[in-house]
């Protein structure tokens, strides 16, 4: 499955959102939505350093937990 969302953002509003899309797509999928959770976490827990040319590409992602 894959998932193109908007560009990486510092509001953490707007990672709560994406979080949501994807959560609204794995539910149409067929998904149960009441086994999923969502939190966007921003600029709080990047992969990568500002310094790395591809920081932004490696810290725009979607993780899932298996619990």
């Amino acid at each position: 499955m894959e998932f193109d969302l908007d560009k990486a953002t510092l509001r953490p509003a707007a990672d709560d959102d994406e979080a949501r899309t994807v959560k609204e797509r794995l539910v149409a999928a067929g998904i149960d939505g009441s086994r999923l959770t969502t939190a966007g976490y921003g600029a709080t827990r990047p992969l990568a350093k500002d310094g790395d040319p591809d920081a932004a590409a490696r810290n725009r992602r979607v993780e899932l937990v298996r619990h």
